[in-house]
C-alpha cells in the first residue's frame, strides 16, 4: 500500500474546495430567488393596500365620496373647500400610481400587474375632474412617471 503523498492530497483538497464553491453557489442562487418573490410579494401586498385603505376611506366617508364624485365629473364645480380636498385625493392617487410604476421599474411586480394600472391611469382622461387638476401635481412627480402619465392623452 503506498502512502499519499502531501501533493496529491492538495489536489483532492482543491476538488473539495472546488465542489464546495459550486454547491454554495448554487445555494446563494436559490436564496436570491427566494427572496426576490418574497419582496414581489411584499411590494404587492404593500400596493393592495394601499389600494384597499384609499377606497374605503371614501366608501367609509359620505362626504369625500360626493367630492371625488363631483370633483371626477367636474372639478370646476367644487367649492374651493372641496376642490382642496379633492386636490390632495388627486395628489394621494397619483403619488400611489407613481409608487406602483417605480416598483414595476425596479422589477418588482410582473409587467401584466402594471400594465392594469396602466388602464386605470389611462382611463382618468375621461374624465374632466382628473386633467383639470393635473397640471398642480406633476411638480412632485417623477418625470418619467409623468411622461408614462401624459402618454395616455395621446393613445
Amino acid at each position: 500500500m503506498s502512502r499519499i503523498k502531501l501533493a496529491e492530497l492538495a489536489q483532492i483538497a482543491e476538488i473539495i474546495a472546488a465542489v464546495a464553491v459550486v454547491v454554495s453557489l448554487i445555494y446563494v442562487g436559490r436564496e436570491v430567488q427566494s427572496n426576490t418573490y418574497a419582496v414581489q410579494g411584499a411590494a404587492m401586498q404593500a400596493v393592495a393596500t394601499t389600494d384597499a385603505d384609499a377606497l374605503l376611506t371614501i366608501a367609509a366617508d359620505s362626504t369625500l365620496s360626493e367630492i371625488v364624485r363631483l370633483g371626477h365629473l367636474d372639478s370646476f364645480q367644487l367649492t374651493p373647500a372641496d376642490a382642496f380636498r379633492y386636490q390632495l385625493f388627486m395628489r394621494q392617487f397619483w403619488l400611489s400610481m407613481q409608487n406602483i410604476y417605480q416598483q414595476s421599474a425596479l422589477g418588482l411586480m410582473d409587467p401584466s400587474v402594471w400594465q392594469s394600472y396602466v388602464s386605470v391611469i389611462c382611463g382618468m382622461w375621461s374624465r374632466a375632474g382628473p386633467w383639470e387638476t393635473w397640471s398642480e401635481h406633476t411638480n412632485v412627480l417623477d418625470a418619467a412617471f409623468v411622461a408614462v402619465v401624459e402618454e395616455c392623452e395621446r393613445t
